[in-house]
């Protein structure tokens, strides 16, 4: 219920801009602001009942959804739908790059129209399986009624006792199931077909985008995430499949207020800084003077009308802000990380084995093979030899053994965390979160 009216609201109420936009969010704090206070007021004594309750709800809802069975039928159009979602991330990946000024930008424009390529392919492919699905169960679906209504001619069944609909139809269950999955396949091919139009526009648009461009291109890629996603939902597992939507809501909404408390903790821990005046104090004034001017002129850059005065110079201040400030100040600290990273790497390197030395010879190879000097030395192997070359070395550890392995560890981090998962689930974790009263 509670994911359902986030949606609704967000659909239907929510304003995109002008003085409106700004009364509703003042009133969306302040339900929050009274939803938090309304939470504190819960005894001590009901709270981790509370706890332990909508977690167990909330994972027996994600359990029950994965264990009942779907329709198989439907399966291998999920997946060519789910690999051309998880291309188009990677396409959005690529295009937000670009839009915060990488240096890469060629390479990352190359990169996106690839797996736009490989989406619009795994798009037509679903199109097609669609196609092929929904004619047979159309057969079924007209088989299914002309047996009903011989079976109430037979018996001489009257509409009430027969099931028949407005439109003369029989009601059974039998045909509304064949029905909703039509209904399913139909919608599911529009918005295959609609994701399909966007892409076809980007990727004739992309190679020649200037980069106030680029964020219109990234619009249409996040529409058609969107398209493929819900039409993923239209081909629904089960009943319990098109609610994830609304419980995923939900889990945004608690995010949100997470988020909040973060913000309220920080705010405590920062503000009794300064007014104690404690080493380091002036830190403190600069987290809450950037909190605040990065807020605002996103506010500003975002919200002010167009080509006004106001809004360049806030898309300008914002600019400095994030790319001459925030990304300046990441790439120092990674780079002062880096030095801890080589430290840790020739401790690791120093051979005592062979499995030290067999690490010691891959990462030998994949950095002699990404560096320009490097491609030089084996630039004059070509023909059968050509594999020999140490770029053509390097990418092959890094696909072939690397990915091997990363997925090997995956395979125990998915263990691991489905092992926690349950105890989170059953309540079986302890901490000190649980063992003192909250």
């Amino acid at each position: 219920m509670f994911g359902f009216v986030y949606n609704l609201s967000f659909i239907a109420i929510v304003p995109k801009q002008g003085t409106s936009l700004w009364i509703f969010i003042i009133g969306s704090l302040i339900i929050g602001v009274l939803f938090l206070f309304l939470l504190t007021r819960v005894p001590n004594r009901y709270r981790k009942t509370l706890i332990i309750g909508v977690t167990f709800l909330a994972g027996w809802f994600y359990f029950l959804e994965f264990m009942i069975p779907g329709n198989r039928e439907a399966a291998p159009i999920r997946t060519q739908l789910k690999a051309a979602e998880q291309d188009l991330r990677k396409v959005d990946q690529d295009l937000s790059a670009v839009i915060i000024g990488a240096n890469n930008r060629s390479v990352r424009i190359t990169a996106a129209q690839r797996h736009i390529d490989f989406a619009l392919e795994d798009l037509r492919k679903a199109q097609s399986l669609i196609e092929s699905l929904k004619k047979p169960t159309e057969e079924r679906y007209q088989a299914e009624l002309k047996k009903s209504d011989s079976f109430a001619e037979k018996h001489k069944l009257d509409d009430k006792l027969s099931g028949r609909g407005e439109d003369g139809k029989i009601q059974n269950l039998q045909t509304k199931t064949l029905a909703k999955t039509i209904d399913g396949l139909s919608s599911a091919a529009g918005r295959t077909d609609n994701a399909i139009r966007l892409l076809q526009d980007v990727r004739a648009n992309i190679a020649g985008a200037s980069d106030k461009q680029i964020p219109e291109l990234r619009g249409a890629v996040l529409s058609a995430i969107t398209q493929t996603s819900f039409a993923q939902i239209e081909i629904s597992d089960n009943f319990l499949t098109p609610y994830k939507v609304p419980i995923s809501d939900i889990l945004q909404v608690i995010g949100a207020f997470t988020v909040g408390i973060g913000l309220y903790s920080l705010g405590s821990i920062h503000g009794k800084s300064i007014a104690k005046r404690r080493p380091g104090w002036y830190n403190s004034f600069a987290f809450f003077a950037a909190l605040v001017l990065m807020t605002l002129f996103a506010f500003f850059k975002e919200y002010l009308p167009a080509n006004t005065d106001g809004r360049i110079i806030s898309e300008s201040i914002y600019k400095i802000l994030f790319s001459g400030g925030l990304a300046a100040l990441q790439a120092t600290m990674f780079s002062l990380v880096a030095f801890y990273i080589v430290s840790a790497a020739y401790r690791a390197f120093r051979i005592k084995s062979s499995e030290a030395a067999l690490m010691m010879m891959a990462a030998f190879f994949v950095m002699i093979g990404v560096v320009t000097f490097g491609m030089w030395l084996t630039n004059g192997l070509s023909g059968s030899l050509t594999s020999l070359r140490l770029e053509n070395i390097q990418s092959w550890i890094m696909e072939v053994p690397n990915t091997a392995a990363q997925r090997g560890m995956m395979f125990g981090i998915g263990v691991g965390g489905l092992a926690m998962a349950l105890r989170l689930w059953l309540s079986l974790e302890r901490g000190s979160f649980f063992d003192k009263q909250l």
